[in-house]
């Protein structure tokens, strides 16, 4: 690969080669979305949707960084595990529990103030109805559309589930949804994408930050990495080796 000179930063000491394929692709996305999209501060409520996935326990880090009070929900009792180890305040069984009632309960029913959510649908409709006035939602994936087969009624009922959003309900709360395609930023957004980059390499060398690998797969083993994702059982970084 040949990539100019600027959009390169050297590897923090200590760091094995798939730690850092986490810092300049899942850090670098919670650290766009969390750093740069909005400004959290001391003793926001952070939702992290998928917080044991490799964004996921980057946007933890994030938060904690600030001093927020994080919900972070998660699938399975080992990456509720994680999330304690990684300081999550309240971590959530999303199939054993309704994570909106849940929330509401555990807020007073104030809700949060900024949910982070890659995973679309009727989870997006239920972390909007928790978002407080002056809060935002910030969005870079939709992994409820992820299935082996193309499912036709799945992905209408996927786009039902997000509901509508007016520009005067938001106006009216003061509220924020903003959506985040990497692709797009670095072909349009370049100078950010090398600032993010930067800051994520310095935070990592201060060892304010900790790429957390899941799994490494050998290269020819690419198929077997795609099933453990697929799976929903990864958690942080799944990386390949050649």
């Amino acid at each position: 690969v040949t990539v100019s000179a600027e959009d390169v930063a050297p590897v923090p000491d200590g760091l094995s080669p798939a730690e850092a394929t986490a810092l300049g692709t899942q850090f670098c996305t919670a650290w766009y979305a969390a750093e740069v999209a909005v400004r959290l501060h001391r003793g926001d409520r952070v939702l992290v949707h998928a917080a044991a996935g490799g964004v996921g326990v980057a946007l933890v880090q994030i938060a904690k960084r600030h001093g927020c009070e994080i919900f972070g929900t998660a699938s399975a009792p080992p990456k509720l595990e994680l999330l304690r180890e990684l300081g999550v305040d309240h971590p959530i069984n999303y199939r054993e529990k309704d994570f909106e009632a849940e929330i509401r309960h555990l807020t007073g029913r104030e809700g949060v103030d900024f949910v982070f959510d890659s995973i679309g649908g009727m989870t997006y409709k239920k972390s909007m109805r928790l978002l407080k006035p002056g809060g935002s939602m910030v969005t870079f994936g939709v992994a409820e559309m992820a299935a082996p087969r193309r499912n036709p009624l799945k992905a209408l009922k996927m786009l039902a589930g997000f509901g509508l959003v007016s520009p005067l309900s938001l106006l009216s709360k003061s509220q924020a949804v903003i959506g985040i395609n990497m692709l797009q930023l670095s072909q349009h957004r370049t100078h950010v994408l090398r600032e993010c980059i930067r800051d994520v390499v310095t935070a990592a060398s201060k060892r304010e930050l900790r790429p957390i690998v899941g799994a490494v797969f050998k290269a020819e083993d690419v198929a077997q990495a795609h099933e453990l994702l697929g799976s929903g059982k990864s958690t942080g970084k799944v990386a390949l080796i050649w």
